[in-house]
């Protein structure tokens, strides 16, 4: 289980709100597919598409997050800021990070 905390410092776990467009099996068909598919740099779409998917995250959450705020160890992530129209808004969007985990 993943858990997110969002800017407001509520932390939720990412599988309350279940928005599924595709079945878990469908799901992991697909990202399986992928690894096989991809090779060489391209591989990181399947980890992208694998994190987006369990994740539960908006596609510009994903893409405003940076490693700080990636718990390997807890296995967590700190939302923060979001991209909108190719910008980032958000808590401290020119620092290195909004909050280390």
């Amino acid at each position: 289980m993943l858990t997110v905390t969002t800017p407001a410092g509520i932390a939720q776990a990412a599988s309350l709100k279940v928005v599924a467009p595709f079945t878990r099996e469908e799901a992991e068909a697909i990202i399986e597919r992928l690894y096989q598919k991809l090779t060489g740099l391209t591989r990181i779409y399947a980890c992208y598409f694998e994190f987006a998917y369990f994740s539960g995250l908006r596609p510009g959450e994903q893409m405003a997050l940076r490693w700080e705020e990636v718990g390997f160890k807890t296995r967590s992530v700190h939302v923060c800021r979001i991209v909108v129209k190719g910008k980032v808004e958000g808590e401290d969007q020119e620092l290195p990070a909004c909050a280390a985990q």
